[in-house]
Order: structure tokens, then C-alpha cells, then sequence
């Protein structure tokens, strides 16, 4: 018996592209949406989170027109 075996290295790299962890579809935009918020209002402010500030980055990159500031 040969102590050879062979792999075909297609499969073995689909295996690892689908062992990596899927980004939902809307993930970055919202990812964008909250980084670009953060620019025109701070999450932190004096070493401390600014809770409201977070929440209203998260509304808005949601899609919730619900935010008041």
C-alpha cells in the first residue's frame, strides 16, 4: 500500500473559503453608516460611552427612522 495520497487542492480550498465566517448582506453598509456617524457625533466623549450616541448610529444603520437627538 502507497504511503502517498492524493487531494484535490479545488475542494480543499472551497473547504476553507466556506469554513470562513459569511458577513450578513447588510453588514458593511451598516458598518458604514455607524463609522461615518461616529465622525459628526462621537461614540466616546471623555473616556466614557456615550450611550444615546450609540443607539442613534445603531437606529440609523438600521433603517429605523426613529431617532431623535
Amino acid at each position: 500500500m502507497s504511503l502517498q495520497r492524493r487531494i484535490s487542492w479545488n475542494a480543499a480550498l472551497r473547504n476553507v473559503r466556506d469554513d470562513r465566517a459569511k458577513i450578513p448582506a447588510g453588514m458593511l453598509g451598516a458598518r458604514a453608516l455607524v463609522q461615518l456617524g461616529a465622525r459628526t457625533r462621537p461614540l466616546v466623549v471623555a473616556g466614557q460611552y456615550d450611550r444615546a450616541a450609540i443607539m442613534a448610529a445603531a437606529c440609523k444603520a438600521g433603517g429605523s427612522g426613529k431617532v431623535s437627538e
